[in-house]
């Protein structure tokens, strides 16, 4: 009882202690986050981003999975297989990326909506290219 005793202390202190630190309210900066008046087409455009973003690297990830299961098969017939397997479906996944990336264009363009405002695509100059 004693220990129980102590363990409720201890936890009542820490909480009242950590009171003050809740009363804080901090803004967000400036053009950070969804606001009222955010058009959904911005929202949609940065989550396009975004998916898009980490499509590619786990196309990546994929990508270099398989390489390393080449190189360390040492020679072994089924893991060269597998490996092979690995990279196959990641260059399936790279191109179905990129088609998603044309169809969601070529819709924006035929229904009129600008899907694609803040949507970018980086060059190897690090330039965003249009589309």
């Amino acid at each position: 009882m004693k220990k129980f005793t102590s363990l409720i202390i201890t936890s009542a202190g820490f909480l009242a202690s950590a009171l003050p630190a809740l009363a804080l309210t901090v803004a967000p900066p400036e053009g950070f986050g969804i606001r009222g008046s955010t058009a959904p087409t911005t929202i949609l455009s940065s989550a396009l981003n975004i998916a898009f973003i980490v499509a590619a690297v786990v196309v990546l990830f994929f990508m270099v999975l398989g390489a390393f299961r080449w190189i360390t098969s040492g020679g072994d017939k089924d893991a060269i297989a597998n490996a092979r397997k690995t990279i196959v479906n990641a260059l399936i996944g790279l191109a179905i990326l990129a088609l998603s990336v044309v169809i969601v264009v070529v819709v924006g363009r035929i229904l009129n909506i600008d899907i694609t405002k803040n949507f970018s695509i980086k060059n190897l100059q690090g330039e965003d290219t249009p589309l």
